[in-house]
């Protein structure tokens, strides 16, 4: 007998899933994680994990849907509260991403990276919003640009804001990435390191 979300017990079984999942696909992969890994980290059968996901795809899919929504909420938080113009909207951009992807290490280096194992579909949308969220910060480069704030280096025919964005984005997971945990750096300390980084790479300086 199946059970649904809206059942307590339901709900609880499905977080648990997703939280087994995460752990697996951090350490292992999704492509070296069984279903059956992640429901005996569970105590269930595998055949219950399809009482709540269809699939161990739908699983991944999920994962990397509420990463994606909780860092972009973060962001745009923390856009709506700094002031409008570029400088002040990127170093808020820079260090609310650091933070985000410093404190959820595991779920952003699964969306990040293994996104790629989804079906086609479900890949696409999370390409589409990726997109989306780049072209938010080419925005922002491009008005910095524009009002005479932000200096790109020549960029020989390539889009010099979209080559600018994809540095930064980089640069906000990178740390994540490969080092891990700053023991000797507080995650606020590395975010506000990180926007101070961002905004020399578009040659600005910080609002007066």
């Amino acid at each position: 007998m199946s059970v649904t979300v809206d059942d307590p017990a339901g709900r609880g079984m499905r977080e648990a899933l997703l939280a087994a999942a995460l752990e697996l696909f951090f350490r292992q992969g999704f492509p070296g994680t069984s279903v059956r890994e992640v429901t005996v980290a569970c105590n269930v059968t595998p055949g219950a994990l399809y009482n709540h996901f269809p699939s161990k795809e739908d699983l991944l899919y999920t994962i990397i849907e509420r990463t994606t929504a909780e860092g972009s909420g973060l962001v745009e938080a923390a856009l709506e509260e700094a002031p409008k113009d570029p400088a002040s909207q990127l170093l808020a951009l820079a260090r609310s991403s650091t933070l985000y992807h410093t404190r959820h290490r595991a779920a952003s280096l699964v969306a990040s990276f293994q996104y790629i194992h989804l079906p086609d579909e479900q890949r696409e949308r999370v390409i589409a919003r990726r997109r989306q969220q780049r072209i938010g910060l080419e925005r922002i480069i491009d008005a910095g640009v524009r009002d005479g704030v932000f200096r790109l280096p020549e960029a020989r025919g390539a889009n010099a804001g979209k080559l600018a964005a994809t540095a930064i984005a980089n640069l906000t997971l990178r740390p994540t990435e490969q080092f891990g945990p700053f023991p000797r750096m507080s995650d606020v300390r590395l975010a506000e390191f990180h926007a101070q980084l961002a905004l020399q790479m578009v040659g600005g300086s910080a609002p007066g």
